[in-house]
């Protein structure tokens, strides 16, 4: 998570305008995806993950594992953007003379940076997936076999009915 953070950081900051006459084309890097991901879910999730460690009720793994789960779905969001900005990232530069054309070259840091940012956010993805999968167990299939379940629903007594084989 802190390496997506700086990852995003440095490609945020960097400036590919020296002149006016440059446009620079990154439409995803605003979003940021890595730090409001990072803050919101991965380090929730993370702190959550923590507490359970510490001290397991039922109600803290449930927590845990409904974290994991959205901290996954988080994850898959930030590999699809940052695929496409990788894909996406590129400056232009106008000509100041007719025929007034337009050429534009890939940003091959940003791009990195990207690719690097998407290659962590599937890490996370494959990690959040495997702790939500641990805590399911947990909580569906750690009770022990003594355990007892209780209902509510009244229960089917089935009585049999003997018939007599002598004729009246």
């Amino acid at each position: 998570m802190v390496l997506a953070m700086a990852v995003m950081y440095l490609a945020s900051n960097m400036v590919f305008e020296s002149s006016y006459d440059y446009m620079y084309r990154d439409y995803l890097v605003f979003s940021k995806i890595p730090f409001w991901a990072g803050l919101c879910f991965y380090l929730v999730t993370g702190i959550i993950g923590l507490q359970v460690a510490r001290k397991q009720t039922k109600c803290s793994v449930i927590a845990y594992m409904t974290m994991s789960i959205i901290a996954s779905t988080v994850a898959g969001g930030q590999v699809i953007c940052e695929i496409f900005a990788a894909l996406f990232s590129y400056y232009c530069r106008e000509q100041d003379q007719p025929p007034y054309d337009v050429s534009c070259s890939p940003i091959i840091g940003l791009q990195v940076c990207h690719s690097l940012a998407a290659l962590i956010g599937f890490v996370e993805m494959v990690i959040a997936i495997v702790s939500a999968a641990f805590c399911c167990h947990g909580v569906c299939c750690g009770q022990s076999e003594n355990s007892q379940s209780y209902s509510s629903q009244t229960p089917m007594v089935v009585v049999p009915v003997h018939q007599s084989t002598a004729k009246p």
